[in-house]
C-alpha cells in the first residue's frame, strides 16, 4: 500500500525537544499568536490559457501582501513531489515534508493558488482555534445532515504542527 513517508510515532516529542533547543525560533510569535506558514503553489507548467498565468501572479502577490501585513511565512511550490499523487492529493506529500522540516511552525496554512484574500485587515480568530487541529470550511447541512464530505472545502485550511496531523 501506499505511504507518505516512514511512520513517526513520536513527532510530538521531537517537536518539543527541538522548539527547547532553539528558542530563537518560538512556535508563538506573541500572546495568542501562533506562527503561521501559508502554503500555496501551482504547477510547474504555464497555463494553457495566458490569462491563467496573470491570475497566478496576482493571487501569490495577494497572499504575500497579507502574509506581510500578518506576520506569517510564505512557501509556494511548484515542484511535483510524488508522480503517484496527482491532482488535489499532491499537496500531501508537500503538507508532511514542511510540517516535518518547520517545527518551529505552530499551524501550517494551506491555500490553493486560486483562492485570494478580499480583506487584508482580517485576522484569523486564534483564541477560537486554541483547541483545534484542524479549522477547514464546509457546509453544515452537507457535511452533517447528509453526511457528504464534498461539502468540505480543502482550497483552505489550518493544520496543527503535531502527531495528530502526521497520522
Amino acid at each position: 500500500p501506499y505511504t507518505l513517508g516512514p511512520k513517526i510515532s513520536d513527532w510530538d516529542e521531537q517537536r518539543s525537544d527541538w522548539l527547547a533547543k532553539n528558542p530563537s525560533f518560538p512556535n508563538f510569535i506573541g500572546p495568542n499568536k501562533p506562527r503561521v506558514l501559508l502554503v500555496t503553489g501551482s504547477a510547474p507548467k504555464p497555463c494553457e490559457n495566458p490569462v491563467g498565468d496573470h491570475y497566478l501572479l496576482k493571487s501569490i502577490k495577494n497572499k504575500i501582501d497579507y502574509c506581510r501585513l500578518h506576520g506569517i511565512e510564505i512557501f509556494y511550490n511548484m515542484a511535483l513531489l510524488d508522480a503517484e499523487m496527482a491532482g488535489f492529493w499532491a499537496k500531501l506529500p508537500l503538507i508532511r515534508k514542511l510540517l516535518l522540516s518547520h517545527p518551529e511552525i505552530e499551524f501550517l496554512w494551506w491555500m490553493d493558488s486560486d483562492a485570494m484574500f478580499t480583506d487584508m485587515a482580517f485576522e484569523l480568530p486564534w483564541e477560537r482555534y486554541k483547541d483545534y487541529n484542524l479549522v477547514m470550511h464546509g457546509w453544515n447541512e452537507m457535511v452533517y445532515d447528509q453526511k457528504n464530505w464534498i461539502g468540505l472545502n480543502t482550497g483552505s485550511f489550518l493544520l496543527r504542527n503535531n502527531q495528530w496531523a502526521l497520522d
